[in-house]
């Protein structure tokens, strides 16, 4: 497959948006984009937030228009996979093809781990299983991104998830610096 061609997205702009005609796939190269649809009454949700070595809306090989907006939360830059010519290459070369799966795989354990995550009960047990099925090691949590996104991958508010934080720091159970949290504690969640 020859080098897909690059893609400037600029901060506060769009990618694509929900029904937009499927022209290929994204590798993120640099930057961050916020993949999310809003609901019949405005509410958004967010599907996933791309970074760096990403790729992004693997489903849109198999369909005719995107299923969400790609929103650049700050200046980035994309290799656009075009769709048909990244079939043939996964048809005709199987390292590649592996390379795939293997990236798949990990988006779909993460998924799962978002999944679990919506739906363990108690808002403080959630951020502690995020820290836990995210970070390095079960323990340590870049904060690349705003406690907005955060709190959103959360299925939180903002405000709540910055409460939660205060109170887990307070009790010792994670230590906050500038870009990172940690886990001091091991801490047996509810099951």
């Amino acid at each position: 497959m020859e080098r897909a061609p690059a893609k400037e997205v600029a901060k506060g702009t769009f990618l694509f948006h929900q029904g937009d005609p499927v022209d290929g796939i994204y590798a993120v190269e640099q930057g961050r984009l916020r993949l999310s649809f809003h609901s019949a009454d405005g509410h958004e949700a967010l599907v996933h937030v791309a970074r760096v070595g990403d790729l992004i809306i693997e489903s849109a090989l198999f369909a005719g228009t995107y299923h969400c907006d790609a929103f650049a939360t700050e200046d980035s830059q994309v290799r656009v996979l075009e769709r048909h010519s990244l079939l043939n290459a996964l048809r005709s070369t199987p390292k590649l093809s592996l390379r795939f799966m293997e990236v798949l795989a990990k988006q779909v354990r993460l998924l799962r781990a978002r999944i679990e995550n919506r739906n363990i009960r108690f808002a403080r047990d959630r951020v502690i299983h995020y820290i836990i099925t995210h970070g390095r090691e079960g323990r340590v949590i870049n904060l690349d991104g705003s406690l907005k996104e955060l709190a959103l991958d959360l299925g939180l508010s903002r405000e709540s998830l910055s409460r939660i934080l205060s109170q887990l720091k307070k009790d010792g159970t994670i230590e906050r610096t500038s870009g990172m949290i940690t886990l001091r504690k091991l801490v047996k969640l509810p099951s």
